[in-house]
């Protein structure tokens, strides 16, 4: 996380917490080690893996994990002083259901933090990212995997302006001063390629799509990648 965040996470006292779509827990595990303090927390997804893996690295007294839908979240509503949700809100073909099914649950006056990957406005080493990043989305929804191309700032705002916030804040994260050639990262990008292109390579009628990886491979190979940038947007809850 950028500096900036970081420090608005150490000045907040966190309360209650969840993490929708948590995963394996990474992202909530980051946000509670930064929170100047934080009563209990908990991470819903719907993988039943996912949600092992995580109570296997991170569940603790103060933080457990549930599988639940995230469109029909099981709390009542104002249960909760921050609700958080990353990298995620693509993964779902309602996002904006999403967004409300967390408001509900946030308490009023209550912190509102959403943290997604955007695509516009990109340098060349970031546009890798994002190139390869909405062709993993093409062979995931291709093969019955809800995976959509990545938000723009712009729809991103839109979709959270449509709660009720006393007030809002944004901030940028990037990372541009890292080797874009860095050859573990090049390696291991490299492998999940690999694995996507024999995913295509599967169903004949995906075929460009393979070829498409092999462009993306090449161009990881010349000009190689930075991370594209995470935009985050906090809001405290209206009441």
């Amino acid at each position: 996380m950028a500096d900036r965040l970081e420090e608005k996470l150490r000045e907040t006292d966190g309360g209650r917490i969840l993490d929708v779509a948590t995963g394996k827990g990474v992202f909530l595990k980051e946000v509670t080690d930064l929170l100047k303090s934080f009563d209990h927390a908990v991470g819903i997804d719907q993988s039943e893996k996912h949600i092992a893996e995580a109570r296997k690295e991170h569940e603790s007294d103060k933080i457990k994990f549930k599988v639940m839908d995230a469109y029909n979240l099981d709390f009542d509503d104002n249960s909760f002083d921050m609700v958080t949700v990353a990298n995620s809100l693509h993964h779902f073909n309602d996002p904006q259901k999403i967004v409300w099914e967390m408001y509900r649950v946030l308490k009023p006056g209550g912190l509102f933090l959403v943290y997604e990957m955007v695509h516009d406005s990109q340098t060349e080493e970031q546009l890798t990212h994002v190139y390869m990043h909405h062709w993993w989305a093409e062979i995931d929804t291709a093969t019955g995997i809800v995976h959509n191309p990545t938000f723009d700032r712009d729809e991103l705002t839109a979709l959270i302006g449509t709660l009720d916030f006393t007030k809002t804040e944004n901030i940028e994260l990037d990372d541009l001063e890292a080797d874009p050639k860095d050859k573990k990262t090049i390696d291991w990008l490299n492998d999940i390629c690999d694995q996507y292109i024999g995913r295509a390579k599967e169903h004949p009628e995906l075929a460009p799509l393979a070829d498409r990886g092999e462009q993306i491979k090449e161009r990881l190979r010349g000009i190689g990648i930075h991370w594209a940038t995470e935009y985050c947007i906090l809001g405290r809850k209206t009441g």
